[in-house]
């Protein structure tokens, strides 16, 4: 039997999705996020990325874009 999603996934599922379309201008998104919300919110989507950046790098040995130049001398 198939387990429905958690309520984090299914955050993470609309985020992803929204995130996805390639004519959104995440430079503006952004800025319009800094300027229109409270702190809390900035300081919240900045965790979520960082969460995002430690799965990717620790899933299947990933290195982080630093790493991979430091490794190779650059």
């Amino acid at each position: 039997m198939k387990r429905s999603p958690t309520k984090d996934q299914v955050v993470a599922k609309r985020i992803a999705e929204i995130v996805s379309d390639v004519t959104l201008d995440l430079d503006e998104v952004g800025k319009s996020i800094a300027n229109a919300h409270p702190t809390v919110i900035y300081n919240r989507l900045v965790l979520l990325a960082e969460a995002a950046v430690d799965e990717k790098t620790t899933e299947r040995g990933h290195s982080s874009l630093n790493d991979y130049l430091e490794e190779r001398g650059f």
